[in-house]
């Protein structure tokens, strides 16, 4: 009954949704993400190359782990890791662009 209900809980949460604001850590978080739109955050996935933008989607969105992903793609799990690490950073960076563009704070 126990490795029924471990089961279960693996298949549930491979459905889970992930908040975009948990899974880009910037400085400021609720306040830089609350500013963007659902649509600029999804532009600015799409904008990500295509290996960092599976490994993201497959990870973030769809719940999947790095060994799934791994195999789905035809990639090792380090390299997945290495791709979502590399995503995040890159979102991160394009969250904080964004926020100097619309706000004008430059010098900050």
């Amino acid at each position: 009954m126990v490795n029924s209900a471990i089961d279960y809980l693996r298949t549930e949460m491979r459905h889970q949704h992930t908040d975009i604001e948990k899974t880009v850590y910037v400085e400021d978080t609720a306040d830089v993400i609350s500013d963007l739109a659902a649509e600029q955050i999804l532009e600015m996935v799409q904008q990500l190359t295509p290996g960092y933008r599976a490994v993201f989607n497959l990870y973030v969105i769809e719940g999947y782990n790095h060994a799934e992903i791994g195999a789905m793609l035809g990639i090792s799990e380090g390299t997945s890791k290495s791709n979502l690490a590399k995503a995040r950073a890159k979102l991160q960076e394009m969250i904080i662009q964004s926020n100097k563009v619309n706000t004008g704070a430059y010098g900050k």
